[in-house]
């Protein structure tokens, strides 16, 4: 999110105080402020090369890959259509965050307890992790790590050091599925 607001602050600085505004509301609204203010597109956020080639290898093996995330509807769209693996996207709808519970609770409705993959990379996917068949940390703090592995089957760990900025693994949560 800090790139995104950086960016408004060099191409608009008279809105930044708007990002305020939109953070009051609800964490959902001020992401999706900021990516409209941005005027961002997916192409130019930074994405993890090995978690885009482990996505691609599992697509590859005929693997549902879905896009979950915490960010918008209209910034997971944007960022699925650009990775080009997802055949769908899970995306908040303001004032709704998803994330943690909510998110875990969402996953479970649409594809049942223990029948996905998750991949996260923070304490609030810990959640998601409990109700998940197999996790997959994404450049996350060895604490994060060390939270999915006491709550679920680690199968995949990425530690992309040079891609922690904003981008698929921090920016959005993804979804592997059978």
């Amino acid at each position: 999110m800090l790139q995104l607001v950086g960016e408004v602050a060099r191409r608009a600085p008279h809105r930044t105080h708007k990002v305020v505004g939109a953070a009051r509301s609800s964490q959902a609204h001020a992401r999706h402020f900021l990516w409209r203010e941005a005027g961002l597109d997916a192409a130019r956020l930074h994405y993890s090369p090995s978690v885009v080639r482990y996505l691609e290898q599992q697509a590859g093996t005929g693997r549902q890959i879905v896009l979950a995330t915490g960010s918008t509807q209209e910034m997971a769209d944007a960022v699925a259509a650009h990775i080009g693996v997802f055949t769908r996207a899970i995306g908040a709808l303001p004032p709704e965050t998803l994330t943690g519970d909510r998110k875990a609770a969402r996953l479970v409705d649409d594809f049942g307890l223990r029948a996905f993959d998750y991949a996260g990379n923070s304490s609030a996917d810990v959640a998601v992790w409990r109700v998940s068949r197999a996790g997959i940390v994404c450049n996350a703090p060895a604490r994060v790590l060390r939270k999915a592995m006491a709550v679920t089957d680690v199968i995949a760990s990425f530690d992309d050091r040079r891609y922690r900025g904003p981008g698929l693994q921090s920016l959005l949560s993804l979804i592997v599925r059978n």
